[in-house]
């Protein structure tokens, strides 16, 4: 903390000698967003832009859009901030993994997002975030492309290692496996079907790790469990939903059915 003040105290007093300087403007921005100033920090982007656009501006109009969608969810500020970015430097990945966010308000948008999010990617290859992989599962999935949802969302796993995984990416994973273990039973296909209702339990296993109470990851281990036929296992899940969440008719419902298998 005492850096990031000392930062915008040098900043702050390079703009006061040289109000021209655009670089001290963004890195005084910079300094301000890290601190959490928003509306300073707009302001120093902004003025950067106007002092020198073509040196500063693609960075500092990301930033600004980067903003406006974190703090903001202001969908149209951000896509029209990404825009003015792109038309100054069109190979910032940053840029259009943040497009392929603001695209996720939008209805239907799928194949748009994902289309966004494998450009972010293919603009940086070998240093990919795992959270472009994970974006791009995620979108993948919802167009029911299942085995591109999961090798992008295999990636990411891979690349996050030890760290502290995203949870959107976890309930993916499970659900991909979930979805491809009731296909497999569609084919008639036990011994597929058993491995991915395995995977889809170890996925919902270790999200429920960072979320315990979420009702839709516990129906969904729940009923994953139910399809390798643990069903003691799954009546113990959905009691749990029942504790949290006393009047979900499904729970109920789920409890009678493993009564009854």
């Amino acid at each position: 903390i005492d850096l990031l003040r000392d930062s915008i105290s040098i900043w702050r007093e390079s703009v006061k000698s040289d109000p021209e300087f655009a670089k001290a403007h963004y890195n005084l921005g910079v300094a301000n967003d890290w601190d959490g100033n928003i509306e300073d920090a707009l302001f120093r982007y902004q003025k950067a832009i106007s002092l020198n656009p073509e040196l500063i501006g693609a960075a500092a109009h990301f930033n600004i859009a980067r903003l406006f969608w974190e703090n903001y969810k202001d969908e149209t500020r951000t896509l029209s901030e990404l825009e003015k970015a792109k038309q100054i430097n069109p190979n910032i990945p940053e840029i259009y993994n943040l497009e392929g966010l603001a695209y996720s308000n939008k209805k239907e948008s799928y194949s748009k997002e994902a289309e966004l999010y494998q450009k972010a990617i293919d603009l940086n290859k070998e240093n990919a975030p795992p959270v472009f992989y994970s974006n791009l599962c995620i979108a993948k999935f919802y167009l029911n492309q299942l085995e591109d949802a999961q090798a992008a969302g295999e990636k990411s796993y891979q690349f996050y290692g030890e760290k502290e995984k995203f949870i959107g990416l976890l309930e993916t994973m499970a659900k991909i496996h979930y979805q491809k273990g009731e296909n497999s039973e569609k084919f008639k296909n036990s011994t597929i079907a058993k491995i991915e209702f395995e995977k889809s339990v170890k996925y919902y296993k270790e999200v429920l790790l960072k979320d315990p109470e979420n009702k839709g990851l516990l129906s969904g281990y729940g009923n994953a469990l139910i399809k390798l036929n643990s069903y003691n296992y799954a009546m113990q899940i959905f009691r749990r939903v029942i504790r949290i969440y006393p009047e979900d008719p499904m729970a109920y419902q789920k409890i009678a059915e493993c009564l009854v298998a």
